[in-house]
């Protein structure tokens, strides 16, 4: 991926295989001479040029050895490789090699297997055993994104660094690793709405809720949220360790621990640590939810529930939702009549004291995005330093350990 003398970016090269009971067999061998595999699927404008000529590309049309496929978003085409494996261009430019050689010229590739697949980019040794990855080449940099997969990892030398599920790294330039970063997803991303589509419903869900919370949460001195959190056994030094987390997410991580962990008391602060260091590195809710398996209306509900406990500890106006919606439409105005008189005063006592203002709710953001994970260990350097005894708690997600159990 790196850029020659005259400024012109190198494709990125994928030599994919098939590995079965520790046997490589290289993708391409097909019966027929030169095909090394098949069209399966077309949606819009997608070009297919052999030996300079073109060819309607459509479902059931075989992969010749120099074909080159050309596809402009919102298109895509999804073909095979001699059996193994799936695959979707959805931008960009592919040229199809023997042995399962592909060159992916500034576009946007998903590999999808139940089997697994090992792939080479330029010199970098990509493996997974199932499940679903996206790589993403533009100019001189590309990105490797992390959807349900199992046992990825990246292999740069000697190193094999593992990347958990729902992650993203960066590669440079020169071809190496450069940052283990959030998973950035859109929801108009095509592919992103197919593979993430319940990260994607829990954020729809809870993003206002959390947006009109904190503005409340932090008028308030604290100390109602913190004595929740410690009836729910969570320590003032836990408190403190994740104290760059919102007041909002502090209370969402109580609601998710107790959503996720269900019938597990004993799990409820371990779940807490784990669900708000999460959102600390830039997990949005939603990837933590999908990662963990987590509802989103069972999500809605409890936080619900904890905002009531906070603010309303006795149980008086318990059901009201904290977070005012919309107000109600004005009926139409009755004709003139005698004009209205003043209400008097109450004969003795205080005057009640008037509601609370609601607190407006934005709008939510188009496109969420997020990080669930720790960075990789070689990269740890590149954390702010108060998220360094967070990321020790939760090294054994690198290695896809869930410690909590």
């Amino acid at each position: 991926m790196g850029v020659n003398k005259t400024g012109r970016a190198l494709a990125l090269t994928l030599v994919l295989a098939v590995m079965l009971g520790g046997a490589c067999s290289s993708l391409g061998s097909g019966d027929r001479q030169g095909t090394v595999g098949s069209i399966e699927a077309v949606v819009g404008s997608v070009g297919l040029v052999r030996e300079g000529k073109a060819v309607e590309a459509a479902p059931g049309v075989d992969l010749l050895d120099g074909d080159r496929l050309t596809v402009e978003a919102p298109s895509s085409v999804d073909f095979i490789m001699d059996g193994a494996g799936e695959y979707r261009l959805v931008a960009g430019r592919v040229l199809v090699g023997p042995a399962g050689k592909l060159e992916v010229s500034d576009g946007t590739l998903q590999i999808s297997s139940d089997q697994p697949v090992r792939a080479e980019l330029e010199g970098l040794g990509i493996s997974f055993s199932g499940g679903t990855v996206r790589l993403d080449q533009s100019g001189d940099s590309s990105r490797l994104a992390a959807y349900e997969v199992q046992d990825l990892e990246l292999a740069t030398g000697p190193n094999k660094i593992p990347v958990p599920q729902l992650w993203q790294v960066s590669i440079s330039g020169d071809g190496t690793p450069d940052l283990a970063q959030p998973l950035q997803f859109s929801r108009d991303d095509a592919l992103d709405s197919a593979n993430l589509a319940h990260a994607i419903e829990v954020d729809g869900k809870l993003m206002n809720l959390l947006r009109g919370l904190e503005p409340q949460l932090a008028a308030t001195d604290g100390s109602a949220l913190a004595g929740h959190l410690a009836l729910a056994g969570i320590s003032p030094e836990t408190v403190e360790r994740i104290s760059v987390a919102s007041r909002s997410d502090q209370l969402m991580g109580l609601a998710f621990a107790r959503e996720w962990k269900k019938g597990e008391p004993s799990s409820l602060v371990k779940g807490f640590e784990q669900a708000t260091a999460l959102r600390v590195l830039g997990a949005t809710w939603g990837l933590v939810a999908q990662n963990f398996g987590v509802d989103a209306d069972g999500l809605v509900a409890g936080l619900q529930s904890e905002i009531n406990a906070v603010f309303f500890p006795t149980g008086r106006n318990e059901g009201d939702p904290l977070v005012p919606g919309p107000p109600p439409s004005r009926q139409p105005t009755p004709g003139p009549g005698p004009p209205a008189q003043p209400t008097p005063p109450p004969a003795s006592g205080p005057a009640p004291a008037p509601p609370p203002a609601p607190v407006p709710v934005p709008a939510p953001s188009p496109s969420p995005t997020g990080l669930l994970g720790p960075v990789l260990d070689p990269l740890r350097p590149l954390l702010p330093g108060e998220l360094e005894a967070i990321i020790d708690e939760l090294y054994g997600l690198v290695h896809g350990i869930l410690p909590i159990l």
